[in-house]
């Protein structure tokens, strides 16, 4: 049963007794010990007490909130997945030799890049626009090899013959996620040409220039040159002497490979070369000494020896002239040589008596005539250089 509030009443000490220090027996208080207004107090009945509310737990996110959030992520995990994988898709070990053979197919030597390509006028832009034949119908044959190297098979047609060629290609690996393993050739299929150490006029091969030194350098070396496969046309210009001269060469994967050109005179250049030394034999034959010399290369190829005290002045009389052997001479000239020797008479008088009248007396005899040396261009104009 609960009690009226009036009923209840309060029975500690009084405020006088607290401020006074009086009160019960033994009751002490701290001195200034602060002390209130007395209020009455009033005790509740357990009955009107309440217990704090419980706080209410939170409530959960939607469900298409959350829906959202899912799909967000799914996409942006899914982008970044594709992001890392075209950048590692690099081109496989058979894409990188079939880019190899479209750039030759394209006549785009620039593309076919690699150590063999070092200073190569053939890997140069138009270098294949002309005098070239890319293979035809290439197909890879097979693949071997480690995750580190690849055999790559490939086979072609050329110059309606077919071929199998083996491409070596290394792996070059990235440490980077967004870098995977790319590849490059490192044997090329191909041939390293070997041309003449010197030529009078440059080399074309295809649209390139051959790398060959001039015909009259010293000590050159051969001329080298890697080419892809394919089917060349090499050339070389006329010259004053020489003909045009063409050599279709197929290339396939052979080590290497020697271009050897047809040198041919022109007949007009054999007739010059004929008439120049029959010409210098005839200024010879017209000096009336012993010993004939013209110009700067001296000698004539003629000479006569006599032990007499006095002599008239001889005269010489070409008989016949040398048969000669022309040839084209690897710088470009015409090397001469006498296959079969001439003949020229000298004819002079001779006497031993200072005093007149005197007698004198009569000499004819004859002496072999041969002649070497070259017949060259100088300044597109052909000249006898004898030795």
């Amino acid at each position: 049963m609960t009690r009226p509030e009036h009923d209840v009443t309060d029975t500690r000490e009084p405020v006088s007794a607290l401020r006074t220090g009086t009160g019960r027996p033994g009751a002490t208080h701290p001195p200034g010990f602060p002390i209130g207004r007395r209020v009455p107090v009033t005790l509740l009945p357990p009955g009107l007490l309440r217990t704090a509310a419980r706080p209410l737990p939170p409530q959960p996110r939607s469900r298409r909130a959350i829906l959202a959030a899912a799909i967000a992520a799914a996409v942006l995990l899914a982008g970044a997945g594709l992001l890392v994988r075209a950048a590692t898709a690099a081109p496989s070990p058979r894409d990188v030799v079939q880019e190899f053979f479209a750039a030759l197919a394209a006549h785009d030597g620039s593309l076919t890049a690699g150590s063999a390509c070092n200073r190569n006028p053939l890997c140069t832009a138009g270098a294949l626009d002309s005098g070239y034949e890319p293979p035809r119908n290439v197909t890879i044959a097979a693949e071997t090899g480690s995750r580190e190297e690849r055999q790559v098979q490939v086979a072609y047609t050329l110059g309606g013959h077919r071929y199998t060629s083996t491409v070596t290609v290394t792996a070059l690996h990235s440490t980077s996620v967004f870098h995977g393993t790319s590849w490059w050739i490192r044997t090329p299929p191909g041939t390293q040409l070997t041309g003449p150490p010197a030529t009078p006029v440059p080399i074309a091969v295809a649209a390139a220039r051959l790398p060959t030194q001039p015909a009259d350098a010293h000590d050159a070396a051969p001329a080298e040159i890697w080419a892809p496969p394919g089917r060349y046309t090499i050339t070389r210009p006329e010259t004053p002497i020489l003909e045009t001269a063409t050599l279709t060469l197929d290339v396939t994967d052979n080590p290497t490979t020697s271009i050897t050109l047809p040198s041919t005179i022109k007949p007009a250049a054999i007739t010059t070369a004929q008439q120049l030394i029959h010409q210098r034999l005839d200024d010879c034959a017209a000096q009336q000494t012993f010993i004939p010399s013209i110009g700067r290369w001296g000698g004539c190829p003629m000479s006569y020896l006599d032990k007499h005290f006095v002599t008239d002045a001889p005269t010489w009389t070409i008989q016949d002239y040398p048969q000669l052997d022309l040839q084209p001479a690897s710088d470009g000239s015409i090397s001469v040589i006498t296959t079969a020797p001439g003949r020229a008479m000298i004819h002079y008088r001779w006497t031993n008596e200072f005093i007149e009248p005197r007698q004198w007396h009569d000499v004819t005899d004859t002496r072999e005539i041969k002649v070497t040396g070259n017949v060259a261009a100088d300044n597109g104009v052909l000249q006898w250089y004898p030795r």
